[in-house]
């Protein structure tokens, strides 16, 4: 009954540990240094900067979609101050609406950007508190999106991967988000702790009542 017991917990102790566990939701960055492209990108504008003899602002909106179920727990991006104006980003995870960048799930002020000529460091976002003040979870088969926006007087560049990955590019020129093209994307990766289904939080339930029901079991015996 003892190596039963002992059994059960173990089996327990793997089902827990799919969900206390990191993992990579999406990623498009090189595992080689440098990690991304140095050079060239998406171009962030914020109000009043010099891009906005072109158009207003420049909000770049790049996709992801996760394989499996994610508690989200950082978004590192690739992004570079280019010069002029205020050097401050607003980065957001947001869910999908009707195939364009929808409510947001969690958002950052990242201020103090490298310049472009000081390659290659991430910004590295983590999970705070989410928008609705709790957990930000990513489903398998959803699309999300990641948008970049410049603050006033903002110039800078969300830094293209440089592994040859292409996907949808949208981007808000100051009325809206709208499709744009599909092309090399900006480089950034999203990581999160795999959530298991529904079924193994029962299977795990399952095994823990076996487990008290067995040593109960055994107190029983003992005392006679």
């Amino acid at each position: 009954m003892r190596n039963t017991g002992i059994s059960l917990l173990i089996a327990i102790g793997a089902l827990c540990g799919i969900a206390s566990g990191g993992g990579t939701v999406y990623s498009n960055l090189s595992p080689d240094a440098p990690a991304y492209d140095c050079c060239g990108g998406w171009t962030v504008a914020g109000p009043g900067s010099p891009f906005s003899s072109f158009f207003t602002i420049d909000s770049p909106a790049l996709t992801f979609t996760p394989r499996d179920n994610f508690q989200f727990t950082q978004l590192d991006v690739a992004a570079a101050y280019v010069g002029t104006g205020a050097n401050t980003l607003t980065v957001d995870l947001r869910a999908d609406a009707s195939f364009l960048p929808g409510a947001v799930l969690e958002t950052w002020t990242v201020n103090g950007l490298p310049t472009v000529r000081d390659c290659c460091a991430l910004q590295s976002l983590t999970y705070a508190a989410g928008t609705a003040a709790g957990p930000v979870l990513l489903q398998a088969g959803s699309q999300y999106w990641v948008t970049m926006s410049g603050g006033n007087g903002t110039f800078a560049v969300w830094l293209s991967n440089n592994t040859g990955v292409r996907g949808l590019f949208e981007a808000d020129f100051g009325s809206g988000f709208e499709e744009v093209t599909f092309d090399i994307t900006g480089a950034f990766a999203v990581q999160g702790t795999p959530t298991p289904e529904p079924a193994t939080w029962q299977l795990a339930g399952l095994a823990m009542l076996t487990v008290c029901f067995a040593l109960r079991k055994r107190g029983k015996y003992a005392n006679r």
